[in-house]
């Protein structure tokens, strides 16, 4: 058995349960959402930070909690005769260790082959927009690298990969519909043993590009004028176009501490509407410009 407490929600304390999205006897994922809080400021869900049944409540809607606060008791899933003989010496508490190998999966990554990656529980959301592909059809991916991007009329998330392996084939694109359980595409998982081959497998591709035919390519424009437009170009800052999470390595609710402290920094009301408008770094630095009424000018200094 285990308490379950709220985390560490930055400087909000005694914020407002507003709803709460479990009951007792409910089994639940590591990362499934428990409450919702709500502050003057921010609403955030409180995710499990593992998998097993709802025992007890500790908390109902309209109770104010901080961090620490009892949510509830867990019984945590162990291997199947594991957890009775966990269960007698209660002590033993930090076990937690053992969890860890039973809640990552780890089996299923050693033993390679197909697996169909499918839209996880994204609560009350129901046929929202795929509005960005991030990954592709041999692609080489990460567990919890994100693999495509969502929006409903009140937030946009990422859906991340459960596992490393390569994409075979897509399954969606931009502007398709998904709920919970639409497939987004097909992977073949890595072996352990065969994970060094995935990044030899990615090098020939970039290698093989510049090797032969750029500089044959690059050989007739000689003229150096075009290159003088390139140097104009550091405006961009040679900014990388890749998803703000994964820059900074942050999960959701991180990003909503980002987006608070943004708040109380810089005085800028962030709407969640808006949240789709900070999913790169290059987009969060012209959004949070535009909002300060910052020019360019301004931001070359």
């Amino acid at each position: 058995m285990r308490e379950v407490n709220v985390p560490d929600i930055g400087d909000f304390k005694e914020v407002e349960v507003i709803e709460v999205l479990v009951k007792p006897g409910d089994s639940i994922t590591a990362e499934q959402s428990l409450i919702t809080v709500e502050s003057d400021k921010a609403t955030m869900e409180i995710p499990a930070p593992g998998a097993g049944t709802v025992k007890e409540m500790r908390v109902k809607v309209g109770d104010k909690v901080s961090q620490g606060t009892p949510i509830l008791v867990l019984d945590e899933d162990q291997a199947d005769a594991a957890p009775k003989e966990k269960a007698a010496p209660t002590p033993e508490k930090p076990k937690p260790e053992p969890e860890k190998p039973a809640a990552a999966p780890s089996p299923a990554a050693q033993a390679a082959g197909p697996m169909t990656v499918k839209v996880p529980d994204i609560g009350d959301f129901k046929e929202v927009a795929v509005i960005e592909v991030l990954v592709k059809p041999g692609d080489t991916v990460a567990p919890e690298q994100s693999l495509i991007t969502v929006e409903s009329d009140k937030a946009t998330m990422e859906i991340p990969s459960p596992a490393a392996g390569r994409i075979t084939a897509m399954k969606l694109k931009v502007g398709d519909k998904v709920s919970e359980g639409s497939t987004i595409l097909e992977l073949e998982l890595e072996a352990e043993g065969a994970a060094p081959a995935a990044p030899q497998a990615r090098r020939p591709k970039a290698a093989s590009a510049p090797a032969a035919v750029l500089p044959e390519a690059a050989v007739p424009p000689p003229p150096p004028v075009p290159k003088e437009p390139q140097e104009v170009a550091p405006p961009p800052r040679g900014r990388v176009d890749k998803p703000f999470r994964d820059q900074v390595d942050i999960d959701s609710f991180d990003f909503l501490n980002v987006v608070i402290r943004l708040h109380e920094k810089l005085g800028v009301d962030i709407p969640e509407a808006d949240y789709g408008k900070l999913a790169t770094l290059a987009s969060t630095v012209d959004y949070l410009a535009a909002r300060c009424g910052v020019t360019d000018k301004g931001r070359d200094r």
